[in-house]
């Protein structure tokens, strides 16, 4: 086979991919939107009183951007004209609690065998991205274009099976006629569906520009540290502060289910302890002399991993929402990178209300209140100070928190 035709063959599975993905998809998100809204009428949902506050609230906090919040809060909105990924952002922002989420969580790569919709999500988002980085060549190689149309044919089946059974056929259908389809550039479809590519390839990496230029040098972390992003300061503000409580609340709870006391179980349980929990924790469990154990003054990171390691008969879905918490304790300061993007902003957000709403249902009414406030609070855009000044405010109360520039300078990396 010679070089032109192997490259004619190769620019033709990407064409007929970008086809199939850009069209099936989006009519696939579409269904689903309406089955999630049980609704029909998508224009008429968006242009909801309701709706349209919350709408006006994922503006403010940055998860749409103008042009795209423009789109959706016109006086009549067209989702046809919508691209996937505002798509795919509107269900995270108003369906969220419909939708059962990744095993891992909303911003890591789903298990092979994770079949739930929220994994699907994001393994539709990671197929575009992933075409978005072969758009300068155009092409695909046989291998990876017969691997993306298996993976896109059984995404969309599943997803159809969960509300419409019935298509399921009819998408198997379409996906063979889509294989056998030859496509030009000059094919007004096909430039469309570049274009889309082309302008989230340069928001992209405008994105990526912006985060390149803040690590280059010394005097650009220090600007950064300078100019944290407001929205990380309320989400890390929620996390220490609602998180605290939250698993405070959980912890009282079990030691009164349990009727023993603190000091007791952590006794009982100090060899697994000591094996298990970072030194800098050591001498919260083990204060030295005879001074009884204050889990109030405990970091949420101590508390999950005490609950989790001693309570033993937690309900399943609390030992997830425990976990989820813990690991935004591990990469709090990871995600003051990730507040630059809207669309990983709207992730680790909603997972930490969701946690803290779902964990503090059963706990005392008076911090269940606390956290419901907290919630109210931190959700508004409003002026809450610097993410270090609060870091450094925990560091000097006891907690092992590093401020950003700390971790800057260490690791050079999140």
């Amino acid at each position: 086979m010679s070089d032109n035709t192997s490259k004619n063959i190769e620019r033709t599975y990407f064409l007929r991919t970008i086809c199939m993905y850009m069209d099936l998809t989006k009519d696939t998100l579409l269904q689903l939107f309406k089955h999630l809204i049980k609704s029909e009428n998508i224009t008429k949902f968006l242009t909801d009183k309701d709706t349209k506050a919350k709408l006006r609230d994922l503006f403010k906090n940055g998860v749409l951007n103008k042009n795209e919040y423009t789109l959706v809060s016109s006086t009549w909105p067209e989702p046809e004209k919508f691209d996937i990924a505002l798509l795919i952002r509107l269900f995270l922002g108003l369906c969220r609690d419909r939708i059962l989420g990744p095993q891992l969580g909303w911003h890591t790569k789903p298990q092979p065998m994770d079949a739930s919709l929220g994994a699907d999500l994001l393994r539709l988002r990671n197929t575009r991205n992933k075409l978005i980085g072969h758009r300068e060549s155009a092409k695909l190689d046989e291998a990876e274009y017969i691997h993306i149309f298996n993976k896109m044919e059984a995404i969309l089946v599943r997803i159809f099976a969960a509300f419409d059974q019935e298509k399921m056929g009819s998408i198997k259908k379409t996906f063979r006629e889509y294989k056998d389809l030859y496509f030009e550039t000059e094919n007004g479809k096909i430039r469309r569906h570049l274009d889309e590519l082309a302008e989230a390839d340069n928001a992209t990496k405008r994105l990526q520009t912006q985060v390149e230029e803040l690590l280059k040098k010394s005097k650009e972390f220090q600007t950064f540290f300078k100019t944290t992003p407001e929205r990380f300061v309320r989400y890390v503000k929620l996390l220490f502060d609602g998180g605290g409580t939250t698993l405070r609340g959980i912890l009282e709870r079990e030691l009164t289910i349990a009727e023993k006391s603190l000091d007791f179980l952590i006794s009982e349980n100090k060899e697994i302890l000591l094996q298990t929990m970072h030194e800098e924790y050591h001498h919260f469990l083990f204060p030295k002399g005879s001074g009884e154990i204050d889990h109030n003054c405990w970091d949420i990171g101590l508390l999950a991993s005490v609950i989790l390691l001693i309570f033993t008969d937690l309900k399943m879905d609390e030992i997830n929402k425990i976990e989820e918490i813990k690991v935004a304790r591990q990469n709090y300061a990871m995600h003051a990178i990730s507040c630059l993007d809207a669309d990983e902003f709207l992730e680790i957000w909603t997972d930490l209300i969701s946690s803290l709403k779902h964990l503090s249902m059963e706990i005392e009414e008076g911090k269940k209140l606390y956290i419901e406030n907290l919630i109210v609070r931190y959700k508004k855009k409003c002026n809450e100070g610097d993410a270090d000044d609060y870091l450094d405010q925990l560091r000097k109360a006891g907690a092992p928190v590093k401020t950003l520039e700390c971790v800057y300078n260490g690791k050079l990396i999140f």
